[in-house]
């Protein structure tokens, strides 16, 4: 995803909204895999919130997170 002038001007106002969750952008590039029962979203370059009605993972560069419809984010994992 690539967010051109408003992301550089707030990212709050950026969101990305997956299946079963809202990544938050903050000057990032990050990767998601979407399968039916599973997510998987990593960074490789800044910072990325991941949320769901579940919880919510700060995954920074190098890092992934990974859940379930009907769970949370997993505590960010090293790439």
């Amino acid at each position: 995803s690539i967010t051109g002038k408003i992301g550089k001007i707030d990212h709050s106002k950026f969101k990305l909204r997956t299946k079963n969750a809202t990544i938050g952008v903050r000057g990032t590039t990050f990767i998601g895999i979407i399968e039916d029962d599973k997510e998987t979203i990593a960074c490789t370059f800044g910072e990325i919130v991941v949320e769901n009605d579940f919880g919510i993972v700060s995954v920074k560069k190098g890092e992934m997170t990974s859940f379930g419809s009907l769970e949370p984010p997993s505590p960010p994992k090293i790439l």
